[in-house]
Parts: structure tokens; C-alpha cells; sequence
């Protein structure tokens, strides 16, 4: 955590970090993710506040999983009241072990207790799969709990032949924009050579307090672009404006592409 208040003179005022991944670390090496089952270890991928919690950052820690933090000490630093402060870890949710995992994005849904965590497909072929989209409930935050993933693709398994990542990578961020879409009940995504995917959450009609679950109700793959080395497509990132526009990228040769969903649920 950095004070940017004065640009020119930038200040450590917290830090927080899985034990093992800081030299000196006095449980080294036995708190260390077991190499063979991981992808790229423990670290930071994103770190997402949102003024509905301002005392908590959401962080997506590659094999780490999901971290909710308790940054409140922040509002101390930012009065003047304290010069540094220690966030506090909240809860973890481990997926790896046994899946590949790779947390990415951690993406709560405040209004219905949830959060949607995307993992990053990171090698070609589906090398590292699944790489998953995740519901979790956390209502409870010290003590989150999955209730479930997004499909994949009907077609995956052609997917994983067709050349480059298949997979998760990042979800719509629901950050409060005049230009970008607050969205509670769908949720939309990249995944490389899969597209562009839209999934809802869908209610259990008639049976009290029952856990949604996910159901995509959209994509969208364009063609490879030409001279693209991979052969596929490769978006890797996409937002959705205020209008319900969605906005996605190509990591590779594609390009921007621009989209209007028109399937009969809403986006919402």
C-alpha cells in the first residue's frame, strides 16, 4: 500500500504477504506451495477495493486462491492519525490443491453475498485445464465457501486443439463508473480462444435459501485474425460500458472488438 498523495515523493504506508513468499520468513521452507502441483507459485495477480467496503481489498493470489484483507488501518493513514498500518487477513480459499487454479480476478457481488473468482489459463493447448470461473458465497467472509463453476464450452475439447490458451482470464470490473455497467446477476468474461463469455446466475425457484448457479447465456469468437502465430483467437480482457456495449481485446493480433449482447435474458 502506497501514499501518493505527494506524486514526487511516493511512501510505503502498509504491506501484507503469504508466508513463504518474503525472504526471512521464519516457516520457510514448509510454507511453500509443493512446486509440482502449482502453476507460478504465490503472488499478487489484482487487488480490488469498492466503495461498498472501502475496509476490505479483494486479492486474487495466482496458486494463493481468494484473500479477503482488512486494510480499515487505511482510513487511520489517510486522517493522519498513524503513519503506517498492517492489513489483516480476513479469510483464504484455497483451489489448488486440486485444481490447477491461478487466481485472477476475485469479483464480489455485494447486493447478493457472492463473489465470482475467475482463474488464468496461462499455457497454450490447455496444458494447465481447467481454468475455471467460480461462485462463492461470502456471506460469511471469514469463512467463504464454493458453491459451483460456469461451464465450459460445449465445443472445449476442440477449443483445447485449436492453438493458443483456452480458459478463464479476467471478468467485467464492477467498479462504480458513470462509463461502465454495475452489474448483479450475469457477469461477463474472456477466455483466450473461447471469446467472449456471458454467464447468469440462476435462482432455485420455490426452495428457500438454495445457492444459485451459473448458466452462460452468450459468446462470442470471432475468426483468427491473419499472421496470428497461434492460429486462434487470444481476447483476453473485457468490459461492458454503461450502455451494456462490451468491450474486448485481443492479447495477440485481434484487435478491439465492440459487441451488443441481444440474447432474451437481460444483462443486468
Amino acid at each position: 500500500m502506497v501514499d501518493l498523495r505527494d506524486p514526487r515523493h511516493p511512501r510505503e504506508v502498509g504491506r501484507w504477504w503469504l508466508p513463504g513468499t518474503q525472504q526471512g520468513d521464519a516457516c520457510l521452507p514448509g510454507c511453500l506451495p509443493e512446486r509440482h502441483k502449482i502453476d507460478d507459485g504465490y503472488r499478487v495477480h489484482s487487488v480490488e477495493i469498492f466503495p461498498e467496503r472501502p475496509d476490505r481489498a479483494y486479492v486474487g493470489y495466482v496458486d494463493g486462491g481468494q484473500i479477503i484483507l482488512d486494510i480499515s488501518g487505511l482510513a487511520d493513514v489517510r486522517a493522519g492519525r498513524a503513519d503506517t498500518f498492517t492489513p489483516k487477513l480476513v479469510s483464504r480459499l484455497k483451489f489448488s490443491p486440486p485444481y490447477p487454479a491461478w487466481t485472477h480476478t476475485v469479483q464480489p457481488l455485494f447486493d447478493r453475498g457472492l463473489a465470482l473468482d475467475s482463474d488464468e489459463s496461462v499455457k497454450d493447448n490447455c496444458a494447465d485445464a481447467p481454468k475455471l470461473v467460480w461462485l462463492v458465497d461470502i456471506r460469511a467472509e471469514t469463512n467463504p465457501v464454493i458453491l459451483g463453476t460456469a461451464p465450459l464450452a460445449d465445443n472445449a475439447a476442440e477449443l483445447c486443439r485449436r492453438g493458443g490458451r483456452y480458459g478463464a482470464h479476467n471478468l467485467h470490473p464492477n467498479f462504480p463508473s458513470s462509463t461502465s455497467a454495475k452489474l448483479k446477476n450475469t457477469t461477463v468474461a474472456s477466455f483466450f480462444n473461447g471469446g467472449v463469455r456471458i454467464f447468469r446466475l440462476v435462482d432455485v425457484q420455490g426452495v428457500p435459501n438454495a445457492p444459485p448457479h451459473i448458466e452462460e447465456i452468450g459468446y462470442f469468437i470471432p475468426p483468427a485474425p491473419p499472421n496470428n502465430v497461434t492460429h486462434a483467437i487470444e481476447i483476453n480482457h473485457a468490459i461492458v460500458d454503461e450502455k451494456g456495449l462490451i468491450y474486448a481485446i485481443d492479447r495477440l493480433t485481434g484487435g478491439l472488438y465492440i459487441l451488443k449482447y441481444t440474447g432474451p435474458e437481460p444483462l443486468d
